[in-house]
């Protein structure tokens, strides 16, 4: 039998319930203390807002690419993933483009996550289209 793999999700709800982002130095200190103690893999989600029952007052997230990144070059070891990229506001090109740069940042430890995002009030809330979802998860894919 292989050895458990153990991993975190660095954006969690804990976090955002508070209608704030955490800090990117908890994000920072939360990777490193996981990689510190065994953990295999860190994910972070692409999540334009979060839900919340009322939707009163939504709050954001950090974008994932650029977390993704800079978690890169703040760990060693740990795997990274993208849970998971969208493919509704974003073009395929640039997912990949994005994708091969956090690898290369990453020195080979980046796990490619790829989704069909969100088509309710999340995606509309920027401006993408809800009856695009399976079109562009379609394009992403080819």
């Amino acid at each position: 039998m292989g050895r458990l793999k153990l991993g975190a999700a660095i954006m969690t709800t804990g976090w955002t319930d508070t209608s704030s982002n955490p800090s990117w130095a908890s994000m920072r200190d939360v990777a490193l203390s996981a990689e510190q103690v065994g953990f295999d893999t860190l994910w972070v989600a692409d999540e334009l807002l979060t839900e919340s029952k009322d939707w009163e007052e939504p709050a954001g997230w950090w974008e994932c690419v650029a977390v993704m990144a800079a978690m890169a070059e703040a760990t060693d070891s740990v795997a990274l993933g993208t849970w998971v990229l969208s493919a509704l506001h974003r073009s395929p090109g640039l997912t990949v483009k994005v994708a091969e740069t956090i690898d290369e940042i990453s020195g080979g430890r980046f796990i490619f996550g790829l989704g069909a995002g969100h088509s309710a009030r999340q995606g509309e809330a920027f401006g993408f289209p809800s009856d695009k979802v399976i079109g562009r998860y379609e394009e992403a894919l080819e």
